[in-house]
């Protein structure tokens, strides 16, 4: 248990404005977080995301599938873990975009 953050979702990213990578990250965040699930999909190759809260790693580096079509990635830990929480996407094809839906943070 412990709180939601839902995010209503964006594109980031398209064929005249795009990146290389991208990183969301808090400032702060009270209290422990046990996994991560991102809702999320990148059309631009082999897409890498990380997830790290405080100086850890959350889960393992996952790599995106060449989709349109969300899919959910979760990012977990048997501890639990504190501190700013950082999730970074590698983009490695350029002129597309990535898309998140939805972060849900236990």
């Amino acid at each position: 248990g412990g709180s939601n953050v839902y995010f209503g979702g964006q594109q980031i990213g398209s064929s005249t404005n795009y990146i290389s990578s991208l990183i969301l990250e808090t400032d702060s965040y009270v209290g422990g977080v046990k996994s991560i699930t991102l809702s999320t999909c990148s059309n631009a190759g082999n897409t890498t995301i990380e997830v790290f809260v405080g100086d850890k790693q959350l889960g393992q580096k996952v790599t995106l599938p060449n989709s349109s079509t969300v899919s959910n990635i979760s990012f977990e830990s048997t501890d639990l873990l504190k501190g700013k929480i950082s999730i970074k996407y590698t983009v490695p094809t350029t002129k597309k975009n990535i898309k998140i839906s939805k972060i849900q943070i236990n």
